[in-house]
């Protein structure tokens, strides 16, 4: 398994609820020229509770990162992301105080239903599905998600799919939307076949993972 400190998100969509309503949300695509990443910074998940400013407002969210074991190759990274704004008392959340209330920040594609967590996919030789958190200028959060075809094993060299997703708000509180989530912006395929994900990111992303993924001896 990869050190802790990789855990730039990666990553299996879990737990499918209502369709976004897609309230507020950046344009479909990016033109090819934002896909270099090699300016932005890499945020760094450690097992347990992660303070991280979401959508960059000054406060800090919370983005959890827990550890699924097997016994086996395939133990996996299981992450939610989290905001706290306050609701007026006696609001439509049916809440008795101001007291802030801890948010979802689930996930949108234009097709997808919402996701709420995510889940890395690895196996000894590679890993298949993984997720990079960077820092835009501004304060709000980037997520690269790359994901591998399984090909005919973890071991495999196959085609990698990269999405992005950026930082949406349902400034008009559209019902059916969250207050912050993010909302996919570009996908796109790799130009080579790769063993493992973190490796896809660096050669064609430019993103800078430190320590730079292990060698252990697969092409990758």
């Amino acid at each position: 398994m990869k050190p802790a400190c990789l855990i730039v998100l990666v990553f299996g969509f879990a737990c499918p609820l209502a369709r976004s309503a897609q309230a507020g949300a950046p344009p479909a695509t990016q033109p090819p020229g934002s896909r270099d990443f090699s300016h932005m910074q890499v945020i760094k998940l450690a097992n347990g509770p992660n303070a991280i400013d979401i959508d960059g407002d000054g406060h800090k969210d919370l983005v959890f990162n827990a550890h699924r074991s097997n016994f086996n190759a395939h133990d996996f990274e299981h992450i939610t992301f989290y905001m706290q704004a306050p609701v007026a008392a006696g609001g439509a959340d049916a809440t008795t105080s101001e007291k802030p209330l801890w948010h979802v920040v689930p996930f949108f594609t234009a097709q997808a239903p919402e996701f709420v967590a995510f889940d890395t996919i690895e196996g000894a030789d590679c890993w298949l599905r993984d997720m990079v958190l960077l820092r835009n200028p501004e304060g709000s959060i980037t997520a690269v998600v790359a994901n591998r075809d399984m090909g005919s094993s973890y071991a495999d060299k196959a085609r990698v799919t990269f999405s992005i997703y950026r930082v949406a708000h349902n400034a008009n509180g559209q019902a059916g939307a969250p207050p912050i989530y993010f909302q996919r912006v570009d996908r796109f395929p790799g130009k080579s076949l790769y063993c493992d994900v973190d490796h896809a990111m660096v050669a064609e992303l430019g993103v800078k993972l430190l320590p730079r993924p292990e060698d252990n001896g697969i092409d990758h």
